[in-house]
C-alpha cells in the first residue's frame, strides 16, 4: 500500500483565523467522503512547538469538502511559519492520506508616508 501525501500553502495576518480545507476524492477524482471524518493530526507553531488540543476532527461542509478554522493569536510574536498535518483514510482502499499545510502568520505595520518639503 502506498500513501499519497499533498502539500498546500496559505498566508495570513495574525490575529486573523485561516480556513484549513481537506478535499477527499474518489478513485475517479470526484469527491468523495471517506470512511471516517478527517482529522488534524498536529500543528507547529511557529516556535517548533506542537500546538495542545490535537488531533482534532475536521468539519464536513459537503461531499468530499472538510475544513477546519485555526485561529493565529494577534502580535508579532505569533507571526513566523505554522505546520499542519491532517489525515483520512482513502474511501475505497482505506490508505492513508495525508495534507501538510503551510501556514505563513506576518504581522500587519503601520501605514507611513513620507511628505515631500
Amino acid at each position: 500500500m502506498t500513501a499519497n501525501v499533498f502539500i498546500a500553502s496559505d498566508t495570513v495576518l495574525t490575529g486573523f483565523p485561516v480556513t484549513l480545507t481537506a478535499n477527499p476524492v474518489d478513485i475517479l477524482g470526484n469527491p468523495a467522503d471517506p470512511a471516517t471524518i478527517p482529522v488534524v493530526e498536529f500543528i507547529i507553531d511557529n516556535n517548533g512547538d506542537a500546538l495542545p488540543g490535537y488531533p482534532v476532527d475536521m468539519t464536513r461542509i459537503d461531499v468530499g469538502v472538510y475544513e477546519y478554522d485555526l485561529d493565529i493569536p494577534a502580535g508579532l510574536a505569533y507571526a513566523g511559519v505554522y505546520t499542519v498535518s491532517i489525515t483520512w483514510p482513502f474511501p475505497i482502499t482505506f490508505e492513508p492520506q495525508y495534507l501538510y499545510i503551510t501556514v505563513f502568520s506576518s504581522f500587519p505595520l503601520r501605514n507611513s508616508y513620507v511628505s515631500p518639503r
